[in-house]
């Protein structure tokens, strides 16, 4: 299930990108789904951005 992602990110606006791969993401973690956020969540905040704990992020 990891191609729709692969796809996804050649998108020409990169938002619209990185959106449809976290959701392609969301799909192929199923019930799992939150990890996945959380993560990205992490990655962000290490990214430069908003400064909020990746931990309250709820499932």
């Amino acid at each position: 299930m990891a191609l729709p992602a692969v796809v996804d990110a050649g998108d020409a606006h990169p938002l619209k990108a990185a959106l449809d791969a976290i959701s392609a993401g969301i799909a192929t973690f199923g019930e799992d789904w939150p990890v996945l956020l959380r993560e990205v969540r992490a990655m962000c905040v290490q990214a430069g951005g908003d400064g909020a704990d990746a931990s309250r992020v709820r499932p």
